[in-house]
């Protein structure tokens, strides 16, 4: 079995084995395990997403089991890949029977990776905002989370709940460092006891950017938003024939026209239809 990285979408969606590296670093990313992925259960995860830059910010997603309380993490992955992350995240969603909901943020790198799983894997289960249209001012659907600036952001402060009552089972070490780190701080053009919530960001108390943290934000978030978006389903059924001959990717055109084609008008000189047949003389 070659890494995940080695095969092409199209590739890794026909594939039914992989690696995933649990608990063996690679060059660009590493992936922890921490529970056996069960196909009876309904899994969120939150995804933070990065440019690909060694040394720089990572891209990070965190996966949580809905069927457990506290909440518990399944899994975490951390990479410097970018726009080829998106191969990280189907696998896990893949490892975990493709029973995972998942939460980014709608920006750059997360509406990429966020496109990339729906339109090169087919993976719509992914988080979405009703949202009036600008200049049709139609409702409309847009992917992704729109993040608030500041600490009034609503995943930062439904995590920050979560962590007071106990609602999250963290058991990654490299996840418990991150969150205890980070602070609130704010511009450094202000002075604290004047900022306000919207002024504030969430920094790592030693530099650094919190990726784990805000991963495991959005994941808190999907965890409880998921009951608003159900499972779409295929048209067929796992191991039925439609399934096995991928005609679920197949968009059939019916044999004929069902339009039935309009009356020639005898008095429209373009029409190629004359007066003459129209009156049905020969």
């Amino acid at each position: 079995m070659e890494s995940l990285l080695t095969y092409r979408p199209d590739e890794l969606v026909k594939l039914n084995r992989f690696k995933v590296l649990d608990g063996v670093p690679d060059e660009l990313y590493s992936i922890r395990l921490y529970d056996i992925p069960k196909p009876d259960r309904v899994y969120a995860a939150g995804i933070d997403t990065a440019l690909g830059i060694k040394k720089k910010d990572r891209d990070t997603m965190v996966i949580l089991d809905r069927e457990t309380w506290p909440y518990k993490v399944v899994a975490v992955a951390v990479g410097h890949l970018g726009e080829s992350f998106h191969k990280v995240v189907y696998g896990l969603c893949r490892m975990f029977y493709n029973n995972v909901f998942i939460v980014a943020e709608r920006a750059a790198m997360g509406l990429a990776t966020l496109r990339s799983l729906r339109d090169q894997y087919a993976y719509t289960w992914l988080y979405y905002e009703e949202l009036l249209d600008e200049v049709s001012k139609q409702p409309t659907n847009r992917l992704g989370y729109a993040k608030t600036k500041g600490s009034s952001d609503p995943c930062i402060t439904a995590l920050r709940q979560a962590l007071v009552q106990d609602e999250l089972d963290i058991p990654d070490e490299d996840l418990i460092d991150e969150l205890s780190k980070c602070q609130f701080k704010a511009r450094d053009s202000m002075e604290p006891e004047e900022a306000l919530d919207a002024d504030m960001k969430v920094k790592l108390a030693r530099g650094g950017s919190p990726d784990l943290m805000m991963a495991m934000a959005y994941a808190n978030y999907a965890v409880r938003q998921v009951v608003n978006f159900p499972k779409p389903m295929p048209k067929y059924e796992i191991g039925t024939a439609g399934q096995i001959l991928g005609h679920d990717d197949l968009e059939v055109k019916p044999a004929h026209d069902s339009k039935k084609p309009a009356s020639p008008n005898p008095y429209d000189r373009s029409s190629k239809a004359t007066s003459l047949a129209t009156l049905g003389r020969k």
